[in-house]
């Protein structure tokens, strides 16, 4: 059996985010295949680097460098990959950018979301950075990724997005990534009028545009809740009685994993309106229990939801365009229920970890023979 070497600087068996979910399926994933072993590597950062970057963005309104991909970080993470013993005929990264130094002598293979050009798009501004900085780092990323046996994108957006960065380069394939939650045999949603919001930041991904859409339907429809799990909504959402709060549910908690399976499974819609985002796993978690999603049409949310089949996909952040949609759903019966038997066998059909583990493994054989 062939050995692999897993790269990651997460915590093997960590499931707490969508991030660090898709990093222990995929791990578990490769083992049914080859003889694996896990590293992580994750240095820490300069602190004065950081604290230098900030004063000159925000204080003296100057460039500042993007600390932790800074070199002296990236020849830590360097030097911590050289120093590994173990015997491995491929190294498969979970990740791009912090391994951008890295070197194996055998062939690699990565695993990912989105290059750093659009990371860092979604995050920051690029008046705020120097653009010496910015390019150092597009420039060392090209050159690892165009020697790489082969690069793994959790979708067709994250890959296109790449592809553009670097003019697109030959061994980049798309093969999906699935949810980390057990899967259901059935739906059994019971006719309750939830909405569910799942947000580590309320604000950043929309919480705010979906409680303006209920509230502008509540007067028709009084028995909906919008029903948070994450990060705390402001304060004045907080004295809401429709408003329900849950707190930060971890899956690693058998008790918060089961609440939160229920919620998912007797919410009426997720709402997931995001500023920001790349391929959220929460849409196919809450999909495999046939619950389907509000969301926007952009990032690769279109892949995850088929518009006015698991769901709705709005043009912009309108809340009259958000709450007609929630309206459709809700004045017709027969036609949501309709959409949620597509939902959920949409979501465990195309987002299987084990359909997608085989595609990685059969195409990461053939680069050992």
């Amino acid at each position: 059996m062939s050995r692999v070497l897993y790269i990651s600087n997460i915590p093997e068996k960590s499931q707490t985010g969508g991030a660090n979910a898709v990093n222990f399926h995929m791990y578990q994933e490769l083992q049914q295949h080859f003889d694996c072993t896990y590293a992580q590597i994750n240095p820490g950062y300069s602190r004065l680097s950081k604290l230098m970057s900030n004063i000159n963005r925000k204080l003296l309104k100057r460039p500042g460098h993007f600390f932790f991909f800074s070199n002296k970080r990236l020849k830590a993470i360097q030097a911590a990959f050289e120093a590994i013993t173990a015997p491995y005929d491929l190294v498969f990264f979970k990740g791009i950018t912090p391994w951008v130094l890295c070197e194996p002598k055998t062939p690699y293979a990565a695993y990912c979301d989105v290059g750093f050009q659009q990371f860092f798009e979604n995050t920051f501004a690029y008046k705020d950075f120097s653009h010496s900085d910015i390019q150092r780092i597009l420039s060392l990323e090209k050159q690892w990724l165009s020697n790489a046996a082969a690069v793994f994108f959790e979708s067709r957006w994250g890959l296109q997005q790449t592809a553009k960065t670097f003019e697109k380069i030959h061994n980049f394939k798309p093969v999906g990534r699935g949810g980390s939650i057990p899967l259901p045999v059935m739906d059994v949603y019971k006719g309750d009028l939830n909405l569910l919001v799942i947000a580590n930041d309320f604000y950043q991904k929309g919480g705010d545009y979906s409680y303006q859409a209920m509230k502008a339907l509540e007067p028709k429809y009084p028995s909906l809740k919008l029903q948070i799990i994450g990060g705390a909504p402001p304060p004045n959402l907080l004295d809401d009685p429709v408003v329900i709060y849950h707190g930060r549910l971890s899956k690693e908690d058998p008790t918060e994993r089961q609440k939160m399976v229920d919620l998912m499974s007797q919410s009426f819609v997720l709402m997931h309106m995001t500023r920001e985002d790349t391929n959220p796993l929460v849409i196919t978690e809450a999909g495999y229990y046939g619950c389907p999603t509000i969301s926007i049409d952009r990032f690769a949310i279109p892949e995850l939801v088929r518009h006015e089949e698991t769901g709705f996909l709005c043009k912009s952040y309108d809340i009259q365009e958000i709450s007609d949609y929630l309206q459709r759903a809700l004045c017709d019966t027969k036609g949501y229920q309709q959409m949620r038997a597509r939902t959920f066998a949409y979501n465990q059909r195309e987002f299987s970890w084990e359909a997608i583990g085989k595609s990685v493994a059969d195409h990461l054989k053939t680069l050992l023979t």
